[in-house]
């Protein structure tokens, strides 16, 4: 949403700095809706993220990640052909919770098997078979592949996909232990196997296509503002990304929060450990020695991580 590094967090929470996006939106009287399964409330999306959207939907009834993200693909159905006001934009967030919990009823584990019927953490080690798990895994991306359909089938229905920017992706990967390092989940190491995720970019009249240039997070409000809002300044006044179909690339990624980050560049990874130690890998996790530090391009990359900064 801000288009900028989470290391930020803090600074945006403590000073009520709202993205330009949603400000943006908001000025270009957007109808701005959330739909999430997962709560907003902890970490404070509502207010970090929504905090000038009136009546912003902090939180979705349900007992289970399953039954949330059904609701809020209703909800969102609904809410679609509820709409009154036709002329008037809408933004709306979407948020599912399902590949993040790993938790599905029986009769939707039957697509991909073995699979296991719950996430069972404690059975995790370096030399489990994670197939069992990964089509748990599997079998909850297939269903919440179900939802997003409904999703797009109800735009395109209504003939919204003729003038609507679609957006899709997920905000980290989840790793079955790849690396043989065994790590499993998210948010305990930078490998690919944690940091990539899916994206797929709609935009109407755009002829499909797949583009193999490094694309990251902070790409997407620069190509919407500039290609949907309209604005004209240069993406480095705002925000860390570039527009998504620009070919020149940063020899560096940053990646992270404000505890534990790391720089992520061409098979090499410097990690700062939230004790303040510096780990520096390899893209499969295996440590390098201080020799293969480049010391101007780390520099280089400290600056761009504070950038924002006075």
């Amino acid at each position: 949403f801000f288009g900028i590094s989470a290391t930020y967090w803090q600074n945006f929470e403590r000073g009520g700095v709202q993205p330009l996006l949603i400000e943006t939106l908001l000025e270009d009287n957007y109808d701005i809706q959330a739909f999430a399964s997962a709560t907003l409330v902890n970490p404070p999306f509502y207010r970090v993220v929504f905090g000038n959207v009136k009546d912003i939907r902090k939180e979705t009834p349900g007992a289970t990640p399953f039954e949330r993200d059904n609701r809020i693909t209703e909800d969102f159905l609904a809410y679609l052909d509820a709409r009154e006001d036709h002329d008037r934009p809408f933004f709306s967030f979407v948020f599912y919770d399902l590949l993040h919990a790993i938790d599905i009823p029986s009769s939707h584990r039957k697509k991909f098997q073995p699979s296991w019927e719950f996430a069972d953490y404690l059975a995790l080690n370096n030399h489990l078979d994670p197939t069992p798990f990964f089509n748990l895994y599997r079998n909850c991306a297939y269903y919440v592949d179900s939802l997003v359909g409904q999703v797009v089938r109800k735009l395109d229905e209504k003939g919204l996909t003729q003038n609507s920017v679609i957006v899709i992706t997920g905000d980290h990967g989840q790793e079955f232990n790849e690396n043989k390092k065994n790590f499993w989940g998210h948010g305990s190491d930078f490998s690919n196997a944690q940091v990539h995720v899916p994206f797929i970019y709609y935009y109407p009249g755009n002829t499909p296509d797949v583009y193999t240039h490094k694309t990251v997070h902070y790409d997407i409000v620069p190509t919407l503002l500039g290609r949907v809002l309209g604005v004209k300044n240069p993406v480095e006044d705002y925000c860390m990304g570039r527009d998504l179909f620009d070919v020149e690339r940063l020899p560096y990624h940053l990646a992270g929060d404000p505890r534990n980050y790391a720089f992520i560049m061409d098979n090499v990874i410097y990690e700062k450990k939230v004790a303040g130690n510096i780990l520096i890998t390899d893209s499969l996790l295996n440590k390098l020695p201080r020799k293969r530090v480049n010391p101007k391009l780390l520099l280089e990359a400290i600056e761009y991580k504070n950038m924002f900064l006075k």
